[in-house]
Parts: C-alpha cells; structure tokens; sequence
C-alpha cells in the first residue's frame, strides 16, 4: 500500500468514526444532563423536527421554600399511537438551547424518576395522562421559569415539542421549620441485595417517621432509630430484585410539620457499563498504531537514493584494474 493510500484511509475512518459520534440518535441518546438543543441533536438537525402532538403539563408544590426539596410533576397527555419508544423528556429553565437546565439559574436536581439526578430522562410504555417526576432543591428566594419539553420519533421523522412556561416562586423559610438539612443528599440507586442504611440531616426537627413504597404501591413503614441529638438514622429494606423504591420523611417539631417529597431509590443488577466515546478513541488509536508500523515498515525496507546511485555508478563504470599510471 502506497503512503497516499495510507492517508487516504486514515482521513476516511477518522470521517466514518466522526460521523458515529455526531449522528442522530433515533433509538435515544440516555439520560443525561441537557440544553433543550438536544431535542434537534439527538434526532438531527432540529430544523427538520416536526411539532410533537403531545400536551405538556408542569405542576409543583403550593409552597417552595428555599434551599428544601421540592417536587416538578411532569403529565403528558394526547399522545399518538405512532410515536416511537423512547420517549425523551426534559426539565428545563429556558428555551434557548444553550445553559438552559435546572442547574444553570442555581437549583440542584436530587433525584429523577430513572433513579438518577438528570434533568433528560428517557421513558418507555407512556399512555395518555401518565406523569413523571424530578425532585429538586431550591436555591435562594426569587421567581424562576420553567419548560418542559418532550422528543419523539414517529412516521420517519423526528418530533419535538415544548410546553407553556411555568413560574415558580421560592419562599423565605419561615422560623422553626422542620426540614431536611441543605447537606442532605439522597442516595438514589443502589445494587440488587445491597442494604439502605443512612443518616436522614435535619434542621428544626424533633421526631422522623420515614414511609416507603415499591413502584408506587402501598406506603410501609421504614425503620427509623437515633434522636435530635444523635442524630436520625433510616434502614430502607433489602430489594432481591430490580424495583424502584420512593421514599419519604414525615418531619415533626415546632413549626408546622412537613412531609419531604418522594425521593426515587433504584435497585438495579450489578452490570457494566461502556463509555462509547472510549471505545472510538482507543479505536483511533489501534487505528494510527497500525497505520504508522506500516509507513515504518515500508520506509526500512525501501532502497535510499544513495544506494541506488552507487548502484547505478557502479554498473556503468567497473572500477580499474591494476596500479596507478
């Protein structure tokens, strides 16, 4: 193989693995942290969407405090039977496409219906009027806006589609409050048989009672130990088998009680994961390795010109014979 084929070949799988990484992604891209320009990107280019026929509806708690969680319920209605799975859905805080996720005007995703903290999930099996959640921390006191956003396959293109803004006012926390601790952070997968035990950070608050529920079902009891003092711990029960566990805090002292949101605690079975973009790198790589032994081996074993002209010298010209004259 010539050096100019080398090349060539090098310029054409780097375009082909170039092209892997950008492509549309019609089966979904997985959830993840993103800007509503997604809804284009993972699909296309998001001038060719189509507008999604899907109904979007935000609703939150009456009262936002700050720096305490809090819940976004997201319902999705008029949905077409030709809509392809997944479904992707977004919490956003703006609708330009760039910096626009919860996290980007101060507020901190806890916990997602996936088991997770992203403000994209993907979901499968949606029918009309099913809803999903995010459970966020507030940050400072003032008025934010909201979108939710939802991107779809169906009938060969992509669809995307965006709901009303939705506003929301943070409140000062009025004195005594019971509430969870800003340092509070929910654990919100875990492995399969892997045990639940932890230390429930309070402020404000005398008395914890702590309800669990698998998949939405029957609320139980959860099993609670410790004091203001020491300090609340929680044992959530063992799962044997992949669920989903909601679970909340019933928080008693001398304010008025509260009742956190439902934080989601996915089992799932120890497996592994793969980084795709790792593996096209370490594909280059073995890529460039080979291509560069190639040039190598064919640089060592081609004649230099000096040999060849030696060679040349030496057929036209024989050297003499005998002494000098």
């Amino acid at each position: 193989m010539s050096l100019m084929r080398i090349k060539a070949t090098l310029v054409l799988c780097l375009l082909l693995l170039s092209t892997n990484l950008g492509a549309a992604e019609p089966g979904g891209v997985g959830d993840g942290i993103y800007d509503m320009q997604c809804g284009g990107a993972c699909h296309g280019d998001s001038d060719q969407n189509a507008t999604s026929s899907a109904s979007l509806m935000l609703v939150t708690e009456s009262n936002i405090y700050a720096g305490q969680a809090t819940t976004f319920t997201l319902q999705v209605d008029q949905l077409t039977t030709s809509i392809y799975v997944p479904i992707g859905l977004f919490l956003l805080s703006d609708t330009t496409g760039y910096r626009d996720t919860p996290q980007d005007i101060g507020w901190q995703i806890l916990s997602d219906s996936n088991g997770a903290v992203n403000n994209y999930i993907e979901v499968t099996g949606f029918t009309n009027g099913d809803t999903t959640e995010w459970v966020l921390r507030a940050p400072e006191v003032g008025n934010y806006t909201f979108f939710a956003s939802i991107q779809h396959g169906g009938n060969g293109a992509p669809h995307f589609g965006i709901s009303q803004a939705y506003n929301v006012e943070v409140l000062p926390i009025p004195d005594n409050l019971p509430r969870l601790s800003t340092d509070f952070i929910p654990v919100v997968s875990r492995e399969v048989g892997q045990q639940s035990n932890f230390q429930l950070l309070v402020d404000d608050t005398d008395a914890v009672a702590v309800e669990w529920r698998i998949d939405g079902g029957i609320a139980n009891q959860a099993n609670v130990t410790g004091d203001s003092v020491n300090g609340f711990m929680v044992e959530l029960p063992t799962a044997n088998q992949p669920s989903t566990m909601q679970w909340r805090a019933i928080l008693d002292g001398e304010g008025p009680q509260q009742t956190t949101p439902w934080f989601t605690l996915v089992s799932n079975e120890q497996g592994f994961s793969i980084d795709t973009t790792a593996v096209y790198l370490q594909a280059i790589s073995v890529l460039l390795f080979f291509a560069g032994l190639t040039v190598l081996l064919q640089t060592r074993n081609k004649p230099t010109s000096n040999n060849k002209t030696e060679k040349t010298l030496s057929e036209i010209q024989p050297p003499l014979q005998g002494g000098a004259l």
